[in-house]
């Protein structure tokens, strides 16, 4: 301790620092004490609305996670358990994000459907489902998606959150506005070993598909469930908050309590505050999800409460310190002020480093860190903000420290009023300040900035900000996206709505899931009582059956447009519908159901009928007029040449009409017309038709009527009924008739003009002969006095006139796609007729001199066109058919030479002589002598329509010729008759062994030319390959065709496989003559699987041949559903059997696929 004596020397100036040193030691503390505080403030206020925003965030990122599993809905009624453990398993937020207890699916269970749903979902996999808690109550819901599905979600499921105050709270407040709702406090179910642990949950309605939600009533009526997360409060916020504990740079901890709605006790949500806390340093914030409010209450937490009162006392004790030195130092005054200086400068260093740590700090922080200020007079800066500034507005922040007008500049046109708008309201109101905006970089690029600030009011007036920008642009996008989505959605479904079209969806099961208005008003139903039915409110029966066989064609991936006539509502009514599939998605060949478009045509139909009966009825007697008896005419005649039976047609004209006419007026003459054509209809039989010509013309067609038969007393009868008196007022006349008649059928009949005219010659006769009377036309007569002639007349004219021509009809080789050449076929173009095919007009000419004048001139022709075609460098070999006076004519080889030696550059051998097999009947010596000289010319002999002669193994061995042509007979019937299959097959082996080349006829369908290639016949003509064209037409074809790639790939069958082979052809058959059993066609059919002629098959094979016992079980399953079938046709119960049918034909497909499967291993 200083001696008084020491101190009494110290002079005034130094106890003048002394007291200066105290003064300034407390000040210098009292001053870092307040500091310390207002930094820990500024840390706490940032934290705070970080944290507010992040728990924000969290919560808004749940709903749109919910959201997306209400979506899954949307885009169907029939979401799947499978479905929904996908959707969840995907998200991956269970195992991402703490306090997840699940992810579910509630739905709506009406009371009178409870039972039928707990059913269900023990029929899913459930087999303690039910809804819990028990009891009466108006509405049900029940959980049914969970997941994850631990053992104690799986006790959650039936759990009806509608029966806890709570829970059902938010769920009405989630349905009536269609937004996600926040429950308040409360205890999970599934938190059985936790009950202490408060959850809350969110819901997310989820509506019915094509249901209107634009009011609360609309939405309530439209509900069908609600998508909900469960979470543990405590595990979620010690997740958002754990990254806060002790934040780098920030002396004290911060703490928070969450309440739901109110700050007190019962409300508290989460708390990691010390119960002794200094709730005068206390921050609140509340976050606004939806219509629910979380308060949230910020404070310090002083853990480091110690380093806090150090960094004080090490202050003042620093300026102690100094004051000391300055005060001991004093006559020192250059050490001392050196000693100073240093002090200061470590000051400075400190006070930088901790300003680079704040901005360390900030950039750290996603998005930009700043502070606003606004003055009153209306100017702005920034008088801090990170680094983030450049990427957020493309700004250096320097730039913006003492004038904050660049920022404002950048705002988007649209949004720049309203964001200024914004900042004003929060500067008066003192609120926070939040917005979403748009800004332009100086790049010109726009991007989307959300904003969060928190105002101050500053002693100079001006209003402070501290606060966060976040880039949002990706957000925002795909929000937008979303929207414009959803808005062209609604607008196609209004869209829908206004067509009168019927516009519907179904379902794989064929049950509606869409119509619009017009589909609605139609059926009379509402969208409810129509949706999730097979049309059972609308239809009949058989309707729904008719409709159903059309929709499964459809689901097979038909798209198909018919006419459907059914019952709607016991109406009977025409709908043209065109129906297409729908599938998963763009690219995919799933199909999940189908969408028809219908149009009701009942009226148009009606209509149709009406104007179809006035031009097919006689207005005045209502019998069927001129052109309705033509068609009845030939639809009698074809089915007298079906039956083999004959009919009459009877030409009537009234006799005395005309007088009666003159002298009563004309409502006479129609009143005698009615009563005759009732009269006349009255003794004709139901299948007979009657017919007025015009005037007093009728024609009546007599079925089963023949010159053999009693014709005569039905003629009387019509003859009594016309002449008996007719009553016209007081007076009565009477009128005759005279009739024509002729009888079908007749050779050389063209159609039924013919008829009517020779039964009109008939009646002239009749009249000439006294009227009153019948007379018979006599066809023999007219057929040899006028066809003949006519016919060679007019084909001496046709030749001499150019009116004949050449079609020609390929010839190729299937496996090899070769064009091997072509045969050259007679056409007549008509002038009148069009163009005629050989057989209309050869038949009468064929065995006269004019038909060596034709077979000449199909010569000449043939062998032109192909010096025409070598010419161009194509080289076709023709054939041309030789008549049979041709072949009998001992000068046809000098004929046929000269024409060879008009063509010298021309290949004898491109010619092909074909010679018809029956026209080969006579004296076979001299034809085969007269082909061996054509032979010996150089051209090539083959003889046509093998098979149809009487001596076809005679004429096989005996003509010079090297191609066989089998006959088109034979070739039609191998698909359905083994018979003509086995045929075939043996000319084939005739062929091979005599070394004949063979060719088939009338190869009609792919079919026919699969079956071809499988016994070994390569070559083949007929218009499966191509019809017969014009010589333009055929050098272009020949350039382009291809044989489908199957005919190139297709091998031959074994011999051993043959068999087989015929096998499936016999089954196949088997199949056709069911088929026209039922339809009435055929008397009976084995139905026994043991004996049908595929048994027959069956039976002789091994059993060790793979695939043959499926094969066998095929084949009985075909058969027991045959005798199904039987059992329905023969008690009339016709309504399954086009479905039995339809099992039928497919089991047949596979039997005839099992069949070529089996074949493939029989070498």
């Amino acid at each position: 301790m200083p001696s008084p004596r020491l101190l009494s020397r110290i002079p005034a100036t130094g106890w003048v620092i002394l007291v200066i040193t105290l003064a300034a030691t407390t000040l210098s503390g009292l001053w870092m004490r307040d500091f310390l505080i207002q930094r820990d403030q500024q840390q706490l206020e940032f934290a705070a609305s970080q944290l507010t925003e992040k728990i924000n965030e969290r919560l808004k990122a749940y709903a749109l996670v919910l959201r997306a599993g209400a979506g899954l809905f949307a885009g169907t009624n029939r979401v799947k358990r499978e479905d929904w453990y996908s959707f969840v398993d995907k998200l991956g937020v269970a195992e991402s994000v703490s306090g997840v207890r699940g992810f579910g699916f509630a739905v709506i269970v009406p009371p009178e459907s409870l039972r039928e749903h707990e059913q269900r979902l023990k029929e899913e996999g459930l087999p303690d489902y039910r809804i819990y808690p028990s009891g009466p109550r108006d509405l049900y819901t029940g959980i049914v998606f969970l997941e994850p599905m631990d053992p104690q979600n799986r006790l959650v499921l039936g759990y009806d959150m509608f029966s806890e105050p709570t829970r059902q709270a938010a769920k009405v407040q989630a349905r009536d506005s269609g937004q996600a709702a926040l429950t308040g406090k409360l205890i999970l179910v599934q938190e059985t070993g936790n009950q202490g642990a408060p959850g809350i949950i969110v819901y997310v309605p989820v509506y019915k598909n094509d249901m209107h939600i634009d009011s609360v009533e609309q939405r309530r009526e439209a509900i069908a469930g609600w998508v909900y997360g469960a979470f543990r409060v405590t595990e979620l916020l010690e997740g958002i908050l754990e990254d806060w504990a002790t934040p780098a740079g920030v002396r004290r901890a911060i703490g928070v309590s969450i309440y739901d709605e109110q700050s007190s006790p019962d409300n508290l949500l989460f708390s990691n505050l010390p119960a002794a806390i200094e709730t005068n340093k206390s921050l609140q914030h509340e976050i606004r999800f939806n219509d629910r409010t979380w308060v949230l209450q910020f404070a310090p937490i002083d853990y480091l409460a110690a380093p806090y009162l150090l960094t004080v006392i090490l202050v003042a004790l620093g300026v102690l310190a100094l004051g000391l030195l300055v005060f001991f130092l004093y006559l020192s005054l250059v050490r001392t002020q050196h000693k100073a200086n240093t002090i200061a400068e470590r000051l400075t260093k400190d006070l930088r480093e901790l300003a680079n740590q704040f901005d360390t700090i900030a950039g750290r922080v996603p998005g930009m860190v700043y502070t606003y200020q606004l003055f009153p007079d209306g100017r702005s800066c920034f008088p801090y903000a990170s680094r983030a500034m450049q990427d957020v507005y493309g700004l250096d922040p320097a730039t913006v420290k003492h004038d904050g007008e660049p920022v404002l500049r950048t705002l988007h046109p649209d949004d720049a009023e309203r964001v200024r708008d914004s900042i004003m309201e929060s500067a008066t109101n003192l609120t926070v300040w939040q917005d979403e905006y748009r800004v332009i970089h100086p790049d010109g690029s726009v991007h989307w900035v959300l904003g969060n600030a928190l105002p101050h009011k500053a002693e100079d007036g001006s209003v402070i900000w501290y606060g966060s920008l976040t880039r949002i642009t990706e957000r925002k996008e795909a929000e937008l996206r979303l929207r414009q989505a959803l808005t062209e959605a609604s607008r196609f479904r209004d869209a829908l709505d206004r067509m009168d079209t019927l516009v519907f969806m179904k379902d794989m099961d064929l049950r509606y899931t869409y119509a619009n208005s017009a589909t609605l008003t139609r059926f009379g139903l509402s969208r409810n009582e129509l949706l999730g039915t097979h049309g059972e409110p609308v239809f009949d029966n058989m309707s729904i059956e008719r409709i159903r066989a059309l929709d499964e064609r459809v689901l097979r991936g038909a798209k198909v447009t018919e006419e459907v006539e059914i019952n709607i509502r016991g109406e009977r009514a025409v709908l043209l519908q065109i129906k297409t599939p729908i599938y998963e998605d763009g690219g995919s060949e799933h199909i999940v159901g189908l969408m028809g478009i219908s149009t009701d045509i009942t009226k148009a139909k009606q209509q149709a009928q009406e104007i179809e009966r006035l031009a097919h009825y006689d207005a005045l007697t209502g019998l069927p007029n001129r052109t309705l008896l033509a068609d009845r005419l030939n639809q009698a005649m074809a089915m007298v040449d079906r039956r083999q039976s004959s009919l009459a047609v009877v030409y009537l004209d009234l006799d005395g009409f005309k007088a009666v006419n003159d002298s009563h007026g004309h409502s006479a003459g129609d009143q005698v017309l009615i009563t005759v054509a009732s009269r006349m209809r009255h003794e004709l039989r139901e299948e007979d038709t009657l017919s007025r010509l015009g005037g007093d013309e009728f024609v009546a067609v007599l079925m089963d009527m023949s010159a053999d038969s009693d014709f005569e007393t039905h003629l009387e009868r019509l003859l009594k009924a016309v002449s008996r008196p007719i009553l016209l007022k007081d007076k009565a006349v009477t009128v005759g008739a005279s009739l024509g008649v002729t009888f079908y059928p007749q050779p050389d009949i063209s159609g039924g003009d013919q008829l009517i005219r020779q039964a009109d010659q008939a009646m002239y006769q009749a009249k000439l002969s006294g009227k009153s009377r019948f007379h018979l036309f006599d066809t023999e007569q007219d057929r040899s006095l006028r066809s003949q002639h006519e016919t060679i007349e007019r084909m001496h004219q046709a030749l001499k006139n150019n009116e004949l021509c050449l079609y020609y009809q390929p010839k190729v080789n299937m496996r090899t796609s070769e064009v091997i050449g072509a045969e050259a076929l007679l056409r007549w173009q008509h002038p009148e007729r069009g163009l005629l095919a050989p057989g209309a007009f050869l038949g009468l000419v064929e065995n006269t001199p004019l038909m060596l004048d034709i077979g000449r001139w199909v010569m000449d022709s043939a062998l032109a066109k192909m010096n025409e075609w070598l010419e161009q460098g194509v080289r076709v070999p023709l054939s041309i058919n030789i008549s049979a006076i041709e072949l009998r004519d001992p000068n046809f080889p000098e004929h046929l030479a000269a024409a060879l030696k008009s063509w010298p550059d021309l290949d004898p051998a491109m010619l092909e002589l074909e010679v018809l097999e029956t026209a080969a009947l006579g004296d076979l010596g001299q034809i085969a002598r007269v082909l061996d000289s054509c032979r010996q010319l150089g051209v090539s002999i083959a003889i046509d329509d093998f098979g149809t002669g009487y001596s076809s193994l005679t004429y096989f061995k005996r003509l010079p010729a090297k191609v066989v042509k089998i006959d088109q007979s034979f070739v039609m019937g191998i698909l359905r008759d083994p018979a003509d299959l086995a045929i075939l097959d043996g000319i084939v082996r005739l062929a091979d062994a005599l070394d004949r080349q063979l060719i088939a006829e009338g190869v009609e369908t792919f079919e026919h030319a699969e079956m071809l290639l499988r016994i070994g016949c390569d070559l083949a003509q007929g218009y499966g390959v191509a019809r017969p064209m014009p010589a333009d037409d055929f050098l272009p074809w020949r350039a382009q065709w291809r044989a489908p790639a199957n005919w190139r790939n297709l091998r031959t069958v074994s011999r051993r496989a043959l068999p087989s082979l015929y096998a499936g052809v016999d089954h196949r058959a088997w199949v056709e003559r069911f088929r026209s059993y039922l339809e009435g066609n055929d008397k009976s059919v084995e139905l026994d699987h043991n004996h049908c002629g595929f048994a027959g098959w069956l039976d002789k094979q091994s059993a060790e041949l793979p695939g043959l016992k499926g094969i066998r079980k095929l084949h009985q399953e075909i058969h027991e559903i045959a005798v199904e079938i039987d059992k329905l046709h023969r008690a009339n119960q016709r309504d399954q059997i086009p479905t039995l049918m339809n099992a039928l034909d497919v089991l047949s497909d596979q039997l005839s696929h099992e069949m070529e499967t089996l074949m493939e291993h029989i070498v």
